[in-house]
């Protein structure tokens, strides 16, 4: 995905997705001459002496959230019966 920034026009975002980390990993590792020359044109485009930065995030599957911790025990209550008691 290629993002532009609203506030800062000249900022431009390349944005892709790997399923795992090993496939970014072996994305990364398998460049060829079409790649670093498409580098050479991205780095040209850059203004002088920003260097290219990159960032790597990971997803959180909100599916998989932990539960929030408490700082207090939880209350004790009495047991329930299964016997009810008829007044």
């Amino acid at each position: 995905t290629l993002l532009r920034d609203l506030h800062d026009p000249e900022l431009w975002i390349e944005r892709y997705h790997v399923a795992t980390w090993l496939d970014y990993v072996r994305h990364q590792q398998r460049r060829t001459h079409a790649d670093a020359e498409n580098i050479a044109a991205l780095q040209a485009l850059q203004k002088d002496g920003e260097p290219l930065r990159v960032h790597r995030m990971l997803e959180r599957q909100t599916g998989s959230l932990p539960m929030a911790r408490r700082n207090e025990p939880d209350a004790i209550i009495d047991p329930m019966s299964d016997t009810g008691s008829s007044a």
